[in-house]
């Protein structure tokens, strides 16, 4: 008997990671596995901008042949139906943020979050396996609980290495100054990103870099408004108008330009699961400083690889992202250590 392969999410919104990863599983699981006959995807909500087929699950009538993929992030009415549909499921647990990041600006959110945590404990019932991104998230699941918890590989959908810098095909212009030199940090407009610390610890670089802009690259969702208003009085708290640049959305091409135009990756994540980002940038050839807050995923990503600091003192990390702008040797024997992590 051949099965279906069925993914299911919350949502699906483009450019975030576990939609990449759930669109990368749904165009090769029938190249790579003779279990499956047919792949679908399922979703509470799909997003604009998804480049492949997807239901909404109130469409969804589970087959007896369907083998259900549930990743999990947030809580959501899926995990009710899934107790409900007897389907063999499989977990892959892509982290839940903690609700503290978000209770200052949106209690919706922050009430999901919660939730989340409660709801994934009623899952170890009918889990067959469990799959998580990281040995970080692989702990979490354990403590709750679950066991036959093994990690897979992130699943990443484009190479930064892999196209040719320079091509006006493939790098369409971002409108930014040629003469400035850009710290770049990837990743969506959230609380757990601390992006405020980037832009303090910016305001510093720009007393030994005046021609560097910060370019800030993510999507934006609803419920973070007040957070971006905090950011953007910030700004203009330091006088930085001109120097803090917010993507929003930005297509795969465009990530291709950042990556390369760049000349750091800076991170101060709070909490990560993972952090794809910090793989895409070594992948290009850019020195990443990251965040080593304790209680994330960030410095097993990073597994001895780039620079890592622990103390969010602004101005000795500045100094640090200045040296490796400016220092080359140091810069090649970072990047060499990279290439090497990524091996």
């Amino acid at each position: 008997m051949k099965y279906r392969c069925v993914q299911i999410a919350p949502g699906l919104n483009r450019g975030d990671a576990i939609t990449n990863e759930i669109e990368i599983i749904h165009n090769n699981i029938l190249k790579i596995s003779n279990y499956f006959s047919e792949s679908a995807v399922v979703a509470e909500h799909i997003g604009a901008g998804i480049h492949f087929s997807a239901m909404q699950v109130n469409d969804y009538v589970p087959a007896d042949n369907d083998v259900l993929i549930y990743h999990y992030g947030i809580a959501s009415d899926v995990t009710r139906r899934i107790q409900r549909w007897s389907r063999p499921v499989f977990l892959i647990y892509h982290n839940v943020t903690p609700a503290k990041f978000f209770a200052p600006y949106d209690f919706s959110i922050a009430g999901r979050l919660d939730r989340a945590r409660r709801e994934l404990l009623a899952l170890r019932r009918i889990c067959r396996a469990s799959f998580a991104d990281s040995d970080f998230n692989a702990r979490e699941l354990r403590h709750m609980g679950f066991h036959e918890v093994r990690i897979k590989p992130v699943l990443i959908p484009f190479s930064p290495a892999k196209k040719e810098v320079g091509s006006g095909a493939y790098f369409p212009p971002l409108d930014l100054p040629n003469d400035r030199e850009v710290i770049l940090f990837v990743g969506r407009l959230a609380p757990n990103k601390a992006h405020a610390e980037l832009i303090k610890i910016f305001k510093f670089i720009k007393m030994s870099r005046p021609d560097a802009i910060l370019v800030l690259a993510g999507s934006e969702f609803g419920g973070v408004e007040r957070y971006r208003e905090d950011l953007l009085k910030l700004v203009v708290e330091l006088e930085l108008e001109r120097d803090v640049v917010f993507t929003g959305y930005i297509g795969d091409d465009r990530l291709y330009e950042l990556y390369h135009r760049a000349r750091l990756f800076l991170c101060a994540s709070r909490h990560e699961g993972f952090c794809v980002p910090l793989l895409e940038a070594m992948e290009a050839g850019l020195p990443v400083l990251a965040f080593d807050s304790g209680t994330s995923a960030v410095r097993e990503t990073m597994q001895n690889s780039g620079v890592l600091y622990i103390t969010m003192d602004y101005v000795r990390v500045a100094e640090m992202a200045v040296q490796l702008v400016s220092d080359d040797a140091l810069r090649r024997s970072v990047i060499d250590r990279q290439t090497e992590r990524l091996r």
